[in-house]
């Protein structure tokens, strides 16, 4: 245990740049030898240009500051010392690290990185007082206040998960100022952390990558003809530090682009996430984590009083078995097992029927669900099977205080508590002890039953409960609490990954909030989200108007591949199978209970399908129908993935339950205008004779006799 509180104390004070390996540090500054930098200067592009403007010139570092009621733009060497600067070169990056002092109290650490191929950077900023004494009032943390040049600036993306389900945005700068705020906690709750910034030149792909609160604004000036970009983590931060004490800037991520062309913009961050953002496979490669399948049981009881709407608690040695094994019986080997909600004991130490949701904490096995090996037989078979295990965690979350203190050593004092629900409690990582006593539990049991992955979910909005916390700590300690809290988070994570680092197991996690409420950058260096949303459980509907807004963004990602209208439902042929062809294939199905009204055909050509396509859905992604209302079910809908390494793509398209016509015209991208394609429907209905990619990519004529149809067609180059 004492290794894992040093790894996560370690962690808790840097961050962990994966994949640069390599050759050894070193602390030349060319920027101080003249004629080094013209050399260097020739040979930049523009954005290395720009990043290393940042980085040699700190009084430029887009970062501004108040501390003691002093104003800091940058880090002025007039006012910071530098101690120390250390590059290092990895296989896709160049970091540097920069320490630098500011008073007796106030060091600060700047960590950046350059990402050659990607015409990408990103950087976080650290602050932490390792002195004898309390340190001066830090606020107005601007993490990041930079301009970027360019006439007829619009600001497009998209909204978050929760109620606005990523609805699309386009805003005409010119006319007016945009901002956005997130101030419950969960950055991707309402909003989204990610903003495409474009002008008649170009522009930049922008990220605001923290697990808290944040804010962001664009304000365009005409006469300096640029558009200024503000925005930070920890809204409204006002505090002292403690000797001892760090706070840190979100990570901010920036991708530049030179021409107006969102299709290429959105397909160069795409690349950049995959290549250098998303966790790897595992620790020994530098491949990303790979498209995989997955699906759960927690449905499949043939006494359905023992479980809920929404979770897993009708699962135990009972049933998982039959359900197990009536899939392997029918080919259905998913690449992942699953188990949700509700496989723990309540903290009173008792079982707990169908409540997942009020009596979390524990993290003990239910020993009336489980008895004796019966949790650890259930992983082995998976494993025997060729397949993975995932567990649900919670740990964020605690409920009834005091059965927790009085039964597993919990501390009282670690909750952020509303003072009037005993089942909204918010265990407080920013604490230490709290911390290594929750990443304890959970690595405990993961060692014990062999689990090779973590899911992680989060029910409760955390932004109130900080402001609880913050109002513990006394006067000008505003933001301590989620700063603090989240680094821990971050810390927890690092740990769990350290454990598969260790153990061989894939590194990566689930990343849950009640659906896709947090998956910014930061996030995403750790973890892939498994369901995009809690609302995309349902309806092809709402996911084929999902889609073309979220790949754009996020290309890894998931949702339960059915049709239905409860989770219950677990209603499932192509139409839905296929809607749900994304990097984290869910299919969903009660294969025991159901398994002679089960279409087992469908779901075996669904399988094989989705192992034939995913090849495409990590390459670049191409919309090709306007944007979509979520209760549109008039339209057809169709999209792109194209892979210019093997010339080679598919096309999807939809035509939805009330849509009356019967053809679509779309103009696929990406194709070499004079090299000849061929296209394959995989239904074999539609076979189009060998065509000019110019001809394909100025009109593709599409046909469905009939409608909630799904058609796939794979283009092809001639040898």
């Amino acid at each position: 245990m004492k290794k894992i509180v040093s790894i996560m104390l370690a962690i808790m004070s840097a961050v962990l740049f994966t994949g640069c390996a390599g050759l050894p540090a070193s602390t030349s500054n060319d920027a101080t030898d003249p004629d080094k930098s013209d050399k260097k200067d020739k040979t930049m592009t523009k954005t290395e240009k720009e990043y290393d403007s940042f980085v040699s010139e700190l009084k430029d570092f887009p970062v501004n500051f108040v501390y003691d009621d002093v104003c800091y733009k940058g880090f002025d060497p007039k006012y910071f010392r530098e101690l120390s600067r250390t590059i290092e070169k990895g296989h896709d990056r160049i970091t540097t690290k920069i320490s630098l002092r500011l008073d007796d109290t106030l060091a600060v650490t700047v960590e950046s990185a350059f990402y050659p191929d990607h015409d990408a950077y990103d950087y976080t900023v650290y602050f932490e007082n390792d002195g004898e004494k309390n340190s001066k009032i830090i606020r107005n943390v601007h993490a990041v206040d930079m301009e970027i040049t360019g006439g007829k600036p619009r600001l497009k993306g998209i909204l978050g998960d929760h109620g606005n389900l990523y609805e699309a945005y386009d805003k005409d700068l010119t006319t007016a100022t945009v901002g956005f705020v997130n101030t419950s906690g969960r950055p991707c709750a309402e909003t989204f952390p990610y903003f495409n910034l474009e002008t008649e030149n170009g522009g930049a792909l922008l990220a605001i990558g923290w697990g808290g609160t944040w804010s962001a604004d664009f304000v365009y000036d005409a006469e300096k003809n640029s558009t200024q970009f503000v925005g930070t983590g920890t809204v409204g931060m006002h505090t002292y530090l403690k000797p001892g004490e760090s706070v840190r800037t979100p990570l901010i991520g920036v991708v530049r682009y030179y021409e107006r062309d969102e299709d290429k913009a959105m397909n160069k961050w795409r690349r950049w996430l995959v290549d250098c953002v998303y966790p790897r496979q595992n620790a020994d490669t530098d491949e990303v984590v790979k498209p995989f399948s997955t699906t759960y049981h927690c449905f499949d009881t043939e006494n359905e009083t023992k479980y809920n709407t929404d979770g897993s608690t009708a699962e135990d040695h009972t049933s998982w078995k039959k359900s197990v094994d009536e899939m392997y019986g029918h080919g259905l080997v998913y690449d992942v097992q699953w188990v949700d909600a509700g496989w723990y004991l309540d903290p009173y130490g008792k079982t707990v029927p169908t409540d997942w949701w009020g009596t979390v904490g524990t993290w003990e096995l239910d020993n009336v669900k489980w008895p004796g090996n019966s949790f650890r037989d259930r992983v082995d078979y998976a494993h025997k099977n060729g397949q993975q295990f995932l567990v649900w965690f919670e740990p964020e979350r605690v409920s009834h205080l005091d059965g927790m203190v009085a039964n597993y050593g919990y501390d009282r004092n670690w909750v952020l508590s509303d003072h009037g629900n005993n089942n909204a409690y918010v265990s407080n990582l920013g604490n230490k002890d709290c911390l290594e006593w929750t990443a304890d539990r959970i690595l405990t049991f993961m060692d014990k039953y062999d689990v090779d992955l973590y899911r992680e979910d989060f029910n409760i909005a955390p932004g109130p409960f900080w402001t609880i916390g913050d109002g513990y700590e006394g006067r000008d300690r505003t933001g301590i609490t989620e700063n603090l809290y989240v680094q821990g988070h971050y810390a927890l994570w690092d740990a769990i990954l350290q454990r598969a680092v260790e153990q061989g197991k894939p590194t990566w996690l689930d990343s849950c909030a009640a659906g896709g409420n947090r998956n910014d950058l930061e996030t995403l260096r750790r973890s892939i989200p498994i369901n995009r949303s809690d609302s995309d459980r349902f309806t092809v509907t709402l996911r084929l108007a999902i889609t073309p807004k979220l790949a754009k963004w996020l290309p890894f990602n998931g949702a339960v591949a059915k049709d239905g209208t409860s989770l219950v439902d677990n209603t499932c042929d192509m139409y839905a199978l296929r809607a749900s062809y994304f990097c984290i294939y869910e299919p969903a199905a009660n294969f025991w209970c159901d398994r002679d009204t089960i279409d087992w055909a469908s779901y075996q050509k669904g399988f094989a399908e989705w192992k034939e396509i995913n090849k495409y859905l990590l390459k670049d992604f191409y919309q090709l129908t306007p944007y979509q209302s979520t209760t549109d079910g008039k339209s057809w809908t169709a999209y792109e993935y194209f892979d210019t390494e093997s010339d080679s793509g598919v096309v999807q398209a939809f035509r939805k339950p009330e849509c009356d016509v019967s053809e679509i015209t779309v103009k696929p991208k990406g194709l070499d205008p004079d090299k000849t394609y061929t296209v394959r429907d995989v239904d074999g209905l539609r076979n189009i004779a060998k065509i000019k990619g110019r001809a394909l990519m100025d009109v593709m004529r599409i046909t469905s006799s009939e409608p909630r149809t799904a058609v796939i067609l794979y283009i092809e180059p001639v040898d």
